[in-house]
């Protein structure tokens, strides 16, 4: 016997006039299921979080390279002036290369145009204009 029969003779055995409520009371048990379901789920994880010191040992990295590393990376977490580490975005932003990025492909960057707009240098011989 499956836990889907009692619903199933419900169903059936029902009057016109009582399966609004029962497709209610339905549509009711289906939330309450997937409710349960998503929640087991989306159990919440333990968030781990890293010093500096012990992310920098875990990656072999210098710590003043991490603080580079850290300044857009998700994994990253200031608490006012202190750089704490989520160990597990770390890891697999190790995992994907992290250390191997870094200075070298900055310097290979095309260097940035000029901004537009004119000389940022004042001119010495501007005189406003006569008249006004």
């Amino acid at each position: 016997m499956s836990p889907a029969d009692p619903l199933l003779r419900a169903v059936m055995e029902a009057s016109p006039e009582e399966l609004p409520a029962l497709i209610g009371e339905l549509e009711a048990a289906r939330a309450l299921a997937w409710r349960r379901l998503t929640e087991q789920a989306a159990a919440p994880r333990e968030l781990r979080l890293l010093s500096v010191d012990e992310a920098s040992e875990l990656a072999r990295l210098p710590r003043r390279r991490l603080f580079s590393l850290a300044r857009r990376a998700p994994w990253a977490l200031r608490v006012g002036r202190r750089l704490l580490v989520e160990e597990t975005g770390f890891r697999k932003a190790l995992a994907s290369g992290l250390h191997v990025r870094g200075e070298h492909e900055r310097a290979r960057e095309a260097p940035k145009p000029p901004s537009k707009g004119g000389s940022h240098v004042v001119s010495r011989t501007f005189r406003p204009r006569e008249g006004r």
